[in-house]
């Protein structure tokens, strides 16, 4: 019998059935009316209550005694697996993922994500799990391109790029590249096709190759501060399809008018033409004349005023035309205690690339580090030992 009063019906139940069942007549009832939070504690007393464990506070578990603490932290995680799932069914992901998150349920979430129809209401909301969450960071940029345009896009990179794994940095990277390098060669074809139709099916070189000095002072057909983001973006990239839209977009950036170039940071003090080396020794062209102008950036440019981003630039680019060992010792010229940044590559993944540990041994022995020079040492041993 259901008695209307939800007091009266707890205490009937508790009296017929005990407090483990009147429990789950009380969470059975939250669930029906949508109440999830009190569903979730209700859920929690019952496993505490199941478990002999005091019921009025969830209390630190790492002080409680195995097997205690495994039972309870099991029971925790299944009723945050039950009530994020009632709040996906509902489409509020934000408040799901406060109960999915702890059962590290990211790949449910992704695919709750990629199932959601973005609308007026929810993009926003989409925006800030799947890229400033991490849930799944593509699918975030995306939609701020879709939503909310280059600019901001560009703004998101920047403010999330740091926390972020390589791997989800040059992914971001490259939708980035596509998306202004697609902007650009729009613009461009509907402009040369104006007098000439021919244009409409031609690729950006092509389209800047007859223009050198021919945009004026006062035009450029994509934001010039935009231009100049995504190709710094673009150092990261590796994949040679993207690498070559980026070095298309310094082929037209070095054709600006004056009024559209910007300095840039050592070692790119010329943004376009010393991007564009880079860019395009990686695809096997210049790739003399690019490490010459990198590694002289690399000895001359003072670290210690400026930073170490020429060091890591040349280093980089050493790594990716199969010259690791080389990378190594060009990073070798940073002194113990001075910390070069996230661009450059670790010694560690240097030498694995290489297969040189010596190398790897003898700059931690240098340096006096202990730590690293047994790393070192442990892993020639292994490669060894597998040969």
């Amino acid at each position: 019998m259901t008695i209307a009063d939800p007091f009266e019906q707890f205490e009937a139940d508790l009296a017929s059935g005990g407090a483990e069942a009147a429990l789950e007549v009380l969470a059975a009832r939250f669930r029906d009316e949508k109440r999830h939070h009190e569903l979730f504690d209700a859920r929690l007393m019952q496993c505490r209550q199941r478990l002999g464990a005091p019921l009025h506070s969830a209390g630190e578990l790492e002080s409680l005694p195995e097997p205690l603490r495994s039972e309870l932290e099991q029971g925790y995680l299944s009723a945050c697996r039950e009530v994020g799932e009632l709040l996906l069914s509902e489409g509020q992901f934000r408040q799901a993922w406060m109960y999915l998150r702890p059962a590290a349920e990211v790949e449910r979430m992704r695919k709750a994500l990629a199932a959601a129809t973005p609308t007026d209401d929810n993009t926003q909301e989409l925006i800030e799990l799947a890229l400033y969450e991490g849930i799944w960071p593509e699918m975030g940029m995306r939609l701020v391109l879709a939503h909310h345009g280059t600019c901001n896009s560009i703004t998101a990179f920047e403010t999330i790029s740091h926390a972020l794994p390589k791997e989800q940095q040059q992914q971001l990277a490259a939708l980035l590249v596509r998306h202004v390098h697609g902007e650009l060669l729009a613009n461009l074809r509907a402009d040369v096709a104006q007098n000439n139709p021919v244009a409409a099916e031609a690729g950006l070189i092509d389209l800047v190759g007859g223009l050198e000095g021919g945009f004026g002072e006062y035009y450029c057909h994509v934001d010039a501060s935009h231009l100049a983001a995504i190709v710094r973006f673009a150092r990261l990239l590796t994949q040679p399809a993207d690498v070559q839209l980026a070095w298309e977009l310094t082929e037209y950036g070095r054709r600006l008018h004056a009024n559209f170039q910007s300095a840039g940071e050592e070692p790119f003090a010329n943004m376009y033409v010393h991007h564009g080396l880079f860019f395009a020794a990686q695809l096997g062209r210049g790739v003399d004349e690019a490490l010459e102008h990198f590694r002289k950036r690399a000895e001359e440019v003072d670290f210690r005023q400026v930073g170490t981003l020429a060091i890591e630039v040349y280093a980089v680019l050493l790594a990716r035309l199969g010259r690791a060992t080389e990378a190594m010792q060009a990073l070798a010229r940073v002194p113990a205690g001075i910390s070069v940044g996230r661009f450059a590559p670790a010694l560690a993944e240097l030498a694995e690339q290489s297969g040189d540990f010596q190398t790897w041994q003898s700059i931690c022995e240098e340096r006096e580090d202990v730590l690293g020079f047994a790393l070192a040492r442990i892993e020639r041993a292994k490669r060894r030992k597998s040969q």
